[in-house]
């Protein structure tokens, strides 16, 4: 175990008992960043946070953040993963977007398990529940396998991220329209990562109260059409949506270098918008129960964001 660099701030005099362990593999994505800043901001006095990463020389992000110490930590590898997780009380797994994120989960959740972690949180998403989709086989497969195991779990599930939209930023920059293969009034789940890092922070914090359970975290449920005003809105300029074909998405996908694989993902998903499917997924008030808080709505992050699309 090697540690980069550490911000914990050392025990009281007269302190005796350690700070609960909990551990955040894949740390440096969007969601992991989001969940140890959580961990920081409200538990970083209370908890030792470790942050794991493949290259901790190159992440910066922690450096100064209380309670946090980088480690690095390689997905799948399972024996040197058995050896790290000594002594930690919750772990979260945020599954890679990559094609073998299944075996990457299930042997960093065996290593977990074999070292005697208490409690595991891992991040799937909400198209588990479609095991007719590429993700969705995927994500189920990583369900099934960590809830087989001996350690009590919680499965978070993560729909479509309000992030996603910044992927629109050029064309409404140049253009001020965005473009989807969706119809623009079928409606969809959506969640912001900071929602999700709260959420994670939190099962983290006490996960006894969580144990066994398999939320869907919903920040809001958005359409094109409802997308559209918002960025209207926000940016004070009309911002237009223009549907285009899945086809023309497609190719669009592989002229930015998405594999193959992720673009039948992505494309099912707009397939799944379109059918009406993902507008009867439920999980709403997750998040509320998780957090005691009510979640971030489109136009407040729209608001937040605003100057990334001008």
């Amino acid at each position: 175990m090697s540690y980069v660099f550490s911000a914990r701030h050392m025990p009281r005099a007269g302190s005796s008992l350690p700070k609960p362990v909990v551990f955040v593999i894949g740390s440096s994505g969007n969601v992991g960043q989001a969940t140890i800043n959580a961990l920081s901001i409200k538990y970083g006095r209370k908890l030792d946070i470790r942050a794991g990463v493949r290259k901790p020389e190159s992440l910066t992000a922690f450096k100064h953040l209380t309670g946090v110490t980088v480690v690095k930590a390689d997905m799948g590898q399972y024996e040197e993963l058995k050896e790290l997780f000594k002594g930690v009380k919750s772990l979260l797994i945020v599954t890679p977007g990559t094609e073998n994120r299944v075996d990457l989960a299930l042997k960093t959740a065996e290593a977990a398990n074999d070292a005697g972690v208490e409690y595991i949180v891992v991040i799937s998403g909400t198209d588990a529940e479609k095991q007719d989709t590429v993700f969705g086989k995927q994500l189920y497969e990583v369900e099934q396998a960590v809830l087989g195991l001996d350690v009590a779990c919680t499965i978070l599930r993560l729909p479509w991220f309000m992030e996603n939209y910044f992927n629109f930023k050029d064309s409404i920059k140049k253009d001020l329209i965005f473009h989807a293969p969706a119809d623009a009034s079928k409606e969809f789940q959506v969640v912001c990562m900071d929602d999700a890092g709260s959420a994670a922070a939190a099962i983290l914090a006490s996960p006894e109260k969580h144990a066994g359970k398999i939320y869907s975290l919903v920040s809001d449920r958005n359409t094109f059409e409802q997308v559209s005003e918002a960025f209207t809105r926000a940016l004070s300029r009309e911002i237009t949506y223009m549907r285009v074909s899945y086809d023309e998405t497609k190719q669009s996908l592989l002229e930015a270098g998405l594999p193959e694989w992720m673009i039948e993902g992505f494309l099912q998903f707009y397939t799944t918008v379109d059918s009406g499917t993902a507008q009867a997924l439920g999980g709403d008030e997750h998040f509320k129960q998780i957090t005691g808080k009510n979640p971030t709505k489109l136009l407040t992050w729209m608001n937040r964001f605003a100057n990334a699309f001008k």
